[in-house]
């Protein structure tokens, strides 16, 4: 059972592991870095939290964490024992995580609905044959570093039955936002349908997929 301390972490134990293999006090930050606090030895305690009687950490008002080990301790006369032990962690020392590397990413917007590369389809509806209707997109870098090179290409069977308008800028720098526009305008009846990539340097998307989706009348 993980609990949220004052600091904004989350603190638990794990009932094996660390180096003599018997149990651990850790911490993680909310963007997933794990670390040790603090390993179990035996004659301090052992096995947090293996069963229920061991209990959550609880957090005093000056940050010392508490808990309960299912076994291990001493005895009154300094003897092991197996029945568990009381704990207190006053204090610890960690070493911060490195800063995350600086990267680009991409969210696209179709008003105010967040897409999502490759998934569902953006429906024009029907048009009558040789008509048009536009869509406007938003792209946004919502990385940390300049999202470069986006161009727009529409593939498929009907690619010609969808106009896709070069993005308003080239790159974009972090937080800042740019549109393109898809026209749809029928050649034939039935359903018509293509693929938009958007294209660019983001890591989490250099080919963003759109699938396109209309019917000709």
């Amino acid at each position: 059972m993980l609990f949220e301390g004052a600091d904004g972490y989350f603190y638990g134990t794990t009932s094996a592991g660390g180096v003599p293999g018997y149990g651990t006090v850790f911490r993680c930050s909310n963007y997933g870095y794990l670390e040790t606090l603090f390993e179990f030895s035996g004659t301090e305690g052992a096995f947090p939290g293996i069963s229920p009687n061991a209990g959550p950490l609880i957090e005093d008002t000056e940050g010392d964490l508490y808990g309960i080990t299912s076994y291990g301790g001493l005895t009154g006369e300094g003897k092991p024992a197996g029945l568990g032990q009381i704990f207190r962690l006053l204090d610890w020392q960690y070493v911060e995580p490195p800063p995350e590397p600086t990267k680009p990413l991409i969210q696209v917007r179709l008003g105010a609905k967040v897409l999502s590369s490759g998934r569902g389809a953006v429906n024009s509806r029907t048009v009558k044959v040789r008509r048009a209707k536009s869509k406007t997109f938003t792209i946004e870098n919502v990385g940390t570093e300049v999202l470069a090179g986006l161009s727009t290409k529409v593939k498929g069977k009907h690619k010609r039955d969808f106009r896709a308008t070069r993005p308003g800028a080239g790159a974009l720098p972090v937080g800042a936002a740019t549109t393109f526009r898809v026209k749809f305008k029928p050649r034939d009846i039935r359903v018509r349908k293509a693929s938009l990539y958007v294209r660019s340097n983001a890591v989490n998307g250099s080919n963003f997929l759109i699938k396109l989706k209309g019917r000709g009348k």
